[in-house]
């Protein structure tokens, strides 16, 4: 009995089950949602705006980023609504990548291996791959076509069979149209197996391969059909340079940022930052002896170097676009997570001291890194509560203003940023935080408005939020 529990219940499984446990113990029990911050709020407005098109055949209109999150959370947003749909899909995401990441290793380091307690401390609580498959962003799904789109790719170098190249046709497509940024780390892939299929002969294959990414790329075309190539000039792409390497100092249509490090460092920091791995440098160190003689080891390597590059021109920092390539990360210091346990191996209280260590320290910090995300989704319902039961018809504000349509604000909202302000009515209110927008908005729409605001009219403290976040009543 407690053999055939320990069989079908067994580490990996457990691992593979965990995403949608947590998704109901935060969403139903902590009231987590999914959303915060304007990218959650964009992907949840047009999830429902494709459901209301299946239902009434409006226009869900243009949309600049990837379709296909919004598009699935709206399908199986008639099971359920949207919301959950598309946290749904984040948590899914995440076991799917768990299970593909399992294969792959299975595949690169021979079936023989054990790989659940690194996959357990590298991947599934490496904190921005854990917060980001409890809220609504496409990262996960897309990580999760990444994964298995990666599997096939191995498997069709093996087999060179008709359905390798269909399902890895399905994920490479998918797996782009959910994340733009895909194409990037799947260059190799897609070029290797091109490559594959000429020298073999076989148009057949290439002939699906083409068909599986135009048929998969007509909800793209469609919606986006007057600019469907518009993503490609992208303001970041178009002032993408090599100085911007040593940089760490930006100024765009995003306002003036200063970051901690360079861009070289922070494109490499998922292999050191605590947001994903703590003891990573450990373990590329410890890999150095311990080098595979494997293709797609060494294919996952050029993987990350080829996406911290690209990572690294762009006049721009943000943790959570590492995460497209940090499966391969796990991948490629998996040779020195091997060495560790074979150095500790003999003194077996010291290997469990040291994966106790790993464990608890990639807990504290998915439970620090959660806590940001947590806290914009409490503020964020509260802020939208307190001017929804506002007496005021007009709102001036910035920032939090994306939340109001989740939350079904119906007021006048006029946004901060979009332009400059030449006068201000009287029955408003305005929601700012000026602590916050301060530096990195100096001398942008959002701080000349405010100081035109506090210059001309007198503004009366409605409401303290915390964190610098107020509601002012204007008057004259």
């Amino acid at each position: 009995m407690i053999s055939d529990l320990r069989k079908y219940y067994n580490l990996k499984t457990l691992i593979l089950l965990f995403p949608f446990f947590l998704f109901i113990v935060v969403h139903f029990i902590f009231g987590f949602n999914g959303l915060y911050g304007q990218d959650s709020h964009e992907y949840y407005r047009y999830s429902r705006a494709i459901t209301d098109f299946f239902k009434s055949g409006n226009s869900p209109g243009d949309y600049f980023w990837p379709v296909y999150y919004p598009i699935l959370g709206a399908i199986f947003g008639f099971i359920t609504d949207n919301l959950i749909s598309l946290q749904l899909i984040s948590a899914f995401s995440l076991s799917g990548s768990l299970f593909f990441l399992f294969k792959i290793m299975g595949e690169i380091f021979s079936s023989e291996k054990k790989y659940s307690i690194y996959i357990l401390i590298t991947f599934l609580l490496s904190p921005y791959v854990l917060r980001n498959s409890l809220v609504v962003m496409s990262d996960l799904l897309s990580i999760f076509f990444i994964t298995a789109s990666f599997y096939f790719f191995i498997d069709y170098l093996h087999k060179t069979q008709f359905k390798q190249i269909v399902f890895f046709s399905v994920f490479f497509t998918l797996a782009i149209l959910t994340r733009y940024a895909a194409l990037v780390v799947l260059i190799i892939p897609i070029v290797v197996i091109i490559s594959q299929i000429i020298k073999n002969r076989k148009i057949f294959h290439l002939l699906i391969l083409l068909l599986t990414v135009l048929i998969l790329s007509i909800p793209h075309i469609l919606i986006r059909e007057s600019a469907p190539l518009e993503f490609i000039r992208n303001s970041w792409l178009q002032h993408w340079s090599v100085s911007n390497f040593f940089e760490n100092n930006f100024t765009s249509l995003e306002g003036t940022q200063n970051y901690r490090f360079p861009n070289i460092i922070y494109a490499f920091s998922s292999v050191f930052f605590p947001t994903y791995m703590v003891f990573g440098l450990v373990l590329v160190v410890l890999a150095e002896r311990n080098l595979p003689k494997n293709k797609f080891w060494l294919i996952s390597l050029i993987t990350v170097l080829i996406y911290a590059v690209f990572l690294a021109g762009i006049p721009f920092q943000n943790q959570r676009y590492l995460l497209l390539s940090y499966p391969f990360v796990v991948i490629s210091v998996f040779p020195g997570y091997e060495r560790l346990v074979n150095i500790l191996q003999k003194k077996k209280i010291l290997l469990y001291s040291v994966l106790l260590l790993m464990l608890m320290l990639q807990i504290f910090y998915c439970i620090y890194y959660f806590k940001p995300a947590y806290e914009r989704n409490v503020l964020e319902r509260e802020i939208a509560d307190f001017v929804k039961n506002d007496t005021h018809k007009n709102v001036y504000t910035f920032d939090i203003d994306v939340s109001f349509m989740s939350y079904d604000v119906n007021k006048n909202v006029i946004n901060m940023w979009k332009e400059k302000i030449v006068e201000f009515s009287f029955n408003s209110i305005v929601v700012f935080n000026e602590k916050k927008f301060t530096v990195q908005w100096a001398n942008k729409n959002p701080m000349l408005n405010w100081n035109e605001l506090n210059a001309k009219y007198t503004l009366q403290e409605l409401r303290d939020f915390g964190n610098g976040w107020k509601a002012y009543e204007i008057r004259n």
